[in-house]
Parts: structure tokens; C-alpha cells; sequence
């Protein structure tokens, strides 16, 4: 095992994230609505809002349940 970072990291782990987004929303999602659920499931650290460094934040996947 390694600490790795970066986009290659991330992505893997928001695609779970938006499979099981899609899942809870039981069909078709505009990329502008996953977008704000994903926004909805990510805990924002940084600065407020999206920053240079984290992005969006860290996507949780047990945010998806409030959805």
C-alpha cells in the first residue's frame, strides 16, 4: 500500500459515489443534477466552496441516504 492523491484516485471513488446516486434517484440524472448531488455528498474542507487544492471536497458515500 501506498499514499497516492490526485484526479486517478478521486475518480474511481466519485463514479462509486454517482452509481449510487443514480441508483437512490431510480433513473436518468441531468450531469447539471449529479453535479449538485455530488456537491451535496462531499464534505467541503479548504476554503469554502470549491478551492485550487481539495476541489469540491471529500465525496462521502453515506451522504447519498439523505439524498
Amino acid at each position: 500500500y501506498a499514499f497516492v492523491e490526485g484526479t486517478s484516485m478521486a475518480t474511481p471513488h466519485v463514479a462509486g459515489v454517482a452509481a449510487l446516486i443514480r441508483g437512490k434517484k431510480k433513473g436518468r440524472i441531468s450531469p447539471d443534477q449529479m453535479l449538485e448531488y455530488l456537491k451535496r455528498c462531499s464534505l467541503d474542507l479548504g476554503d469554502k466552496g470549491k478551492d485550487p487544492i481539495y476541489g469540491y471536497g471529500l465525496v462521502s458515500a453515506s451522504k447519498v441516504i439523505d439524498l
